[in-house]
């Protein structure tokens, strides 16, 4: 049930990667503070090469916001409407101008042909194992080329035992449907299919031995964040599941086999977090369930448990407790992470028997990180699995919990474990994931770990090159973790293009990295604390450490980010606009005072002292007029309301310097396919290679 990592999201340079793992203007400042003191002006870079002063400016309609005497003024809220006629023409003019330059770069289509060839040579990639039944369930991508199909194994080293039990592209030949998630049910007769189409998630039930769908469908099956989950209910008779309600708020509901979802019983609903992922996990027979909710705005957790024989739900755990992830063990208990009093993490041990009353900062930890912090773990008979680590660099260690006795499993080098799953009671497989080799599945017994069939493959080879890890320092002492990707014999002479990312807690094995290496580059990827202002200060540190140790230069740098990376990209952009040569930004959140669409009052950002600190990590409000600005492009879906008007400031602000470009994709969904996935990557490391190695 382990939750994301607040930071990190799929780089421009891993939307093939993805693919593969799912198969992967005019006027005056827009935004201005009426306040006494004036901020400090932003260091100004070198002149910048003039593009055309051909913008579709968006037109200022200045609206104004008091927030604790402080007025914010605001001319380009009109663009949140993605359905207005004005804003849809802004954005047809906005898509044809970055369009016609993108287009234009003489890199463009070898570039395209190139991913094209590596993207399509990674085969065999397998996601997200789950054993029921005796038998084990995964996604597999055979190829790029189609959607990852539903397999069931006997044996997973056995690759002759595998079948597949459901392939999207023939139940929808125009190859709409895509799976999202699944969960089988305890026998591994049945298994919940969130099928995603242009409509959104439906969740299904897929019968295994017929490979047919049942009647049953529970509609709106994910939050906006495209997460969604379910559980199986004793028996196997019924689901708990998440759902989006009508008003959008979310919801955990029953559904009853065989019934329709009109009918579904909401079982979890007030006092929900308006914006909130929630995992399910019901115990082996199905008589317990917990709902991690986690609440996006803010990163905290709730916990809650539903018991066969207790009947609604108890809150375990609130959002002060620290709680992280939770999940079943074996001997009715509930094991979970926790950062209360314990940033690295700590594992407790939870009998179901005293979970009436639970005094969280008494509980006694059975386990805590010896190296870095908590990434994952899993429990399967009497051992304990623990993935621990930090930027890049993990290890695994079992713990024998009768006698508390540790060893670390030896993995390969410059390895980490993206996900743990239980195959069977005393054993655990891994997928480990490096950025020299492409994932595979190890199996995890007796402390050894041994390669199983499920290995993918790609053409892509990385022989010739390298990982090195580097800590930056960041403003208040804190060690900022860099992974650094180079060619062996690359000289450390300020001179190399370098594309500097936002890590996750694990590497990314990205076939399109090969391209940068190949003209000369290196590509970084740092890891970032989550929230705004500790985001900025490491992205900063981490670009200045790059310049510190020789490996390149400002006007040598390009940065491509996604998610909350972009955010703190834009931030260091803003306030630091000679930092680095151009900047890639996917869905990011620029403007921190609005969490939502169109919040207005002090009440969306809680406090003064709230406030005062999202004032001071939003990119939006530290835009000026005047000042040259690195060369941007800024992606999104049509929801991507604070990268329109981020677009929109900018192109206002900088109307004569380098490069400002927005896309919207139009009906992107969650699993683009492979060409749609090739042309992105072709548009965003083209731009980045336009630009910086061109600088060279």
């Amino acid at each position: 049930m382990n939750l994301p990592p607040a930071l990190h999201r799929p780089s421009a340079l891993a939307w093939v990667a993805a693919v593969l793992c799912l198969l992967g203007v005019a006027g005056c400042a827009s935004r201005h503070l009426v306040a006494t003191a004036k901020p400090a002006a932003p260091e100004a870079p070198a002149p910048a090469a003039s593009v055309a002063s051909g913008y579709p400016f968006a037109a200022a309609r200045t609206r104004t916001r008091d927030y604790f005497g402080v007025t914010v003024s605001d001319d380009f809220a009109w663009l949140d409407d993605a359905h207005d006629p004005a804003t849809r023409a802004w954005i047809a003019a906005e898509n044809a101008y970055a369009r016609r330059h993108l287009d234009a770069m003489p890199v463009r289509a070898a570039l395209r042909q190139r991913l094209q060839s590596l993207a399509g040579s990674t085969a065999n990639v397998y996601s997200s194992l789950a054993e029921r039944g005796g038998v084990v369930f995964a996604l597999k991508a055979a190829s790029p080329q189609r959607r990852p199909v539903l397999v069931a194994l006997k044996s997973l080293d056995d690759a002759g035992s595998e079948r597949v039990v459901f392939d999207p592209a023939k139940a929808a030949p125009d190859g709409a449907l895509a799976i999202a998630f699944f969960r089988p049910s305890s026998d591994g007769r049945k298994v919940a299919l969130g099928l995603s189409s242009g409509d959104g998630v439906t969740l299904r039930i897929l019968d295994v031995a017929s490979g047919r769908l049942l009647a049953d469908e529970i509609p709106h099956a994910v939050s906006p964040d495209a997460v969604g989950d379910a559980a199986w209910s004793a028996g196997d008779a019924g689901l708990f599941c998440f759902r989006t309600s009508a008003a959008g708020t979310p919801q955990v509901v029953f559904h009853a086999i065989g019934s329709p979802a009109s009918q579904d019983r909401v079982e979890l609903s007030d006092g929900l977090p308006p914006r909130a992922r929630i995992r399910l996990e019901s115990t082996r027979d199905g008589r317990h369930v917990l709902a991690l909710v986690e609440d996006v705005r803010g990163g905290e957790a709730s916990l809650f448990l539903k018991s066969a024989d207790a009947g609604g739900w108890r809150r375990l755990a609130s959002g002060s407790d620290g709680v992280r992830d939770a999940l079943f063990g074996d001997d009715d208990t509930i094991w979970v992470l926790s950062v209360a009093n314990a940033p690295r993490g700590k594992l407790l041990r939870l009998p179901l028997a005293a979970t009436k009353t639970i005094a969280w900062d008494k509980l006694a930890g059975v386990a805590v990180p010896q190296q870095g912090a908590v990434q994952r773990f899993a429990v399967s008979g009497g051992t304990l699995y623990v993935v621990e680590g930090e930027g890049g660099v993990a290890r695994l260690r079992t713990i024998d919990l009768r006698s508390r006795r540790s060893s670390v499993v030896a993995l390969p080098a410059t390895s980490g474990v993206a996900a743990l799953a239980r195959t069977g009671r005393g054993e655990v497989v891994a997928q480990v994931v490096s950025e020299l080799e492409p994932p595979l599945w190890l199996r995890v017994s007796a402390g050894r770990a041994r390669r199983t069939s499920l290995v993918a493959s790609s053409d892509a080879s990385f022989g010739d090159s390298e990982v090195v890890r580097e800590l930056a320092t960041s403003r208040d002492g804190t060690p900022v973790p860099l992974s650094i990707l180079r060619r062996k014999g690359t000289r450390l002479d300020g001179h190399n293009p370098v594309l500097l990312t936002i890590a996750g807690a694990t590497p990314e094995f990205d076939p399109a990295r090969r391209v940068w290496l190949d003209r000369g580059g290196v590509v970084a990827r740092a890891t970032l604390r989550a929230g705004s202002q500790d985001g900025l200060d490491d992205f900063i540190a981490a670009a200045e450490r790059l310049f510190a140790l020789g490996y390149t230069q400002a006007s040598l740098l390009g940065v491509d980010t996604r998610g909350d990376g972009a955010l703190a990209a834009a931030a260091a952009m803003a306030r630091r606009p000679a930092l680095f040569r151009a900047l890639v930004g996917v869905d990011g959140r620029f403007d921190l005072l609005r969490a939502g669409r169109a919040p207005d009052s002090e009440d969306d950002v809680g406090d003064r002292a709230r406030f005062d600190a999202l004032l001071a990590g939003s990119p939006l409000q530290a835009v000026r007029d005047g000042v040259d600005y690195p060369a941007v492009l800024l992606r999104a879906g049509v929801d991507g309301a604070q990268s329109r008007e981020m677009a929109a400031r900018l192109q206002q602000a900088d109307p004569h310097g380098r490069a400002i470009l927005f896309l919207t994709d139009g009906s992107s969904g969650n699993h683009p396919n492979l060409g749609d996935a090739v042309d992105r990557a072709a548009d965003e490391l083209g731009f980045l290679l336009d630009e910086v190695v061109a600088a060279q």
